[in-house]
């Protein structure tokens, strides 16, 4: 009996690591749309599109060095038997 328990609550952290996981990419990719409105009003009309593409390129860029760096950070192995 303890075993089923201990096998449901692993299966429900696992879950709710992944719905945190995807709320928190949803509020960063809404986080970069909002700089870019804003960082669109401050400047003229004729750089917005500069702007925007800035923008676009630092979640591209972050992403993929959060996949290359962070991640690694983020879900690191550690083995049980060293500690």
């Amino acid at each position: 009996m303890e075993q089923q328990i201990a096998g449901i609550l692993e299966q429900a952290d696992s879950t709710l690591f992944g719905v945190w996981f995807l709320i928190g990419a949803a509020l960063v990719f809404w986080m970069q749309a909002g700089f870019a409105m804003v960082e669109a009003g401050f400047t003229r009309a004729k750089n917005t599109g500069n702007i925007i593409m800035k923008n676009l390129m630092d979640f591209c860029i972050g992403t993929v060095m959060w996949f290359l760096i962070g991640a690694s950070f983020m879900l690191s192995y550690t083995d049980p038997a060293t500690g």
